[in-house]
């Protein structure tokens, strides 16, 4: 008998902060991205973790517009779109926000409340928090 995996029940964007002041702040932007991303992954969902796109750029240039058109492309599949902590003035941050929210997709501030209102195994969905 063999283990097929299987895919996750809930696919869940991560959004928040990159771009900082300087070169100390986008690097805890990225911290703190990828921490809520290693979270949610850790709590069994799928995650689209933006912060890792900035590797493209070691091998090649990619245009900023590349980015942005691809984030939103994966944000317009999530079930949910999860938001980072100290990202409220992040302009990209807030475009995500509003496409979710015209498109559907329940915006979360909150871990915690994405958990109980959208459990990672499927269940009922509930409104953001």
């Amino acid at each position: 008998m063999t283990d097929e995996i299987q895919p996750r029940a809930r696919l869940v964007y991560i959004a928040g902060a990159y771009e900082g002041g300087n070169i100390i702040d986008t690097q805890a932007n990225m911290r703190r991205g990828h921490a809520l991303a290693l979270a949610a992954l850790n709590a069994g969902y799928a995650v689209y973790d933006p912060w890792l796109d900035f590797t493209w750029g070691l091998l090649a240039p990619v245009a900023r517009r590349d980015y942005q058109e691809n984030s939103m492309t994966f944000l317009s599949r999530c079930d949910a779109l999860l938001v980072a902590p100290q990202s409220e003035n992040s302009e990209g941050t807030k475009a995500e926000v509003a496409y979710a929210l015209t498109h559907g997709v329940p915006v979360f501030h909150d871990f915690d409340a994405l958990v109980k209102a959208m459990p990672p195994w499927g269940g009922e969905v509930s409104d953001g928090a």
